[in-house]
C-alpha cells in the first residue's frame, strides 16, 4: 500500500491523513517495544508525518529568524489595548488607534502641541494635534517592557521636564471621563500614569513621532 505524502502536490484523502496518523502510532510503539524494523507501510507513514514536520519546523524557524531580525533592527508591532494588562479594573476602552509597526530607533521627541505663546491646549485640541504621533497603549506596554530591560525609553535630558503623551489609545474611567497614558519621569524611573483629558496639557508634553530621515 502506498501512502501519499502529506507535503506532495497531490492532496491526501482523509481516509489516508488518518491512516497516516495511525501506521505512525504504529511505528512510534515499535522503537518503544525496541523493534529495530519497520514495515514498508511505518516508513510511508513516518516519512508523510516527517514532512509535515520538516515544514513545519522550517516555517516556525523563519518566524523565529524574522521576529529576531526585527528585534534587533529596534522593530515592535503594539498590541491591542485589552491585551497590555495596562486598562485599569473597570476602566474601558473608548478608541484604540494601533500604528502598525514601530521602528524603535526612529523616533523623534521634540514635537510639541502647544504653540509659541500659549501656556496650555486643551485635550480635545491635544488629541486634534496629535495626528502622525505614535502613541497607543500597546506602545506605551513595549515602553515599559523595554525600560525593564534596562533600556533608555526617552532622551535622558529631558527627565523631569517633559512628559510623553499617548493620544491613541483613550479610556474611560469609573466615571466616564476620558484619559490618555503619559510617562512621567518618577526619580528613578519613567513611570506610566492616566491623565484626565479635561484637565488641559501644559508646555512640558511633548509626542513621540517617527523621526524624519
Amino acid at each position: 500500500m502506498t501512502i501519499t505524502s502529506l507535503t506532495s502536490e497531490q492532496k491526501p484523502s482523509k481516509a489516508q491523513a488518518r491512516r497516516v496518523r495511525t501506521l505512525t502510532t504504529e511505528a512510534v510503539d515499535s522503537v518503544l517495544d525496541e523493534q529495530d524494523t519497520f514495515t514498508g507501510d511505518q516508513l510511508q507513514a513516518v516519512h508523510a508525518n516527517g514532512g509535515v514536520f520538516k515544514q513545519e519546523l522550517a516555517t516556525t524557524y523563519r518566524a523565529f529568524v524574522l521576529s529576531f531580525a526585527r528585534k534587533m533592527l529596534g522593530i515592535v508591532k503594539p498590541v491591542r489595548a485589552q491585551d497590555t494588562g495596562l486598562v485599569p479594573l473597570g476602566w474601558t476602552v473608548k478608541s484604540d488607534s494601533l500604528e502598525g509597526e514601530i521602528n524603535l530607533v526612529n523616533l523623534d521627541y521634540s514635537s510639541c502641541p502647544v504653540q509659541d505663546g500659549e501656556t496650555y491646549v486643551n485635550g480635545d485640541t491635544m488629541i486634534e494635534g496629535s495626528a502622525g504621533a505614535y502613541g497607543s497603549l500597546g506602545f506605551a506596554a513595549t515602553l515599559l517592557k523595554a525600560q525593564e530591560d534596562g533600556k533608555e525609553i526617552f532622551p535622558v535630558e529631558f527627565r523631569g521636564t517633559h512628559y510623553f503623551v499617548m493620544p491613541r489609545t483613550v479610556l474611560l474611567d469609573g466615571h466616564r471621563r476620558r484619559r490618555v497614558a503619559c510617562f512621567d519621569w518618577g526619580g528613578k524611573r519613567w513611570v506610566l500614569d492616566f491623565r484626565w483629558v479635561g484637565s488641559g496639557f501644559d508646555g512640558g508634553v511633548r509626542f513621540v513621532r517617527p523621526r524624519e530621515l
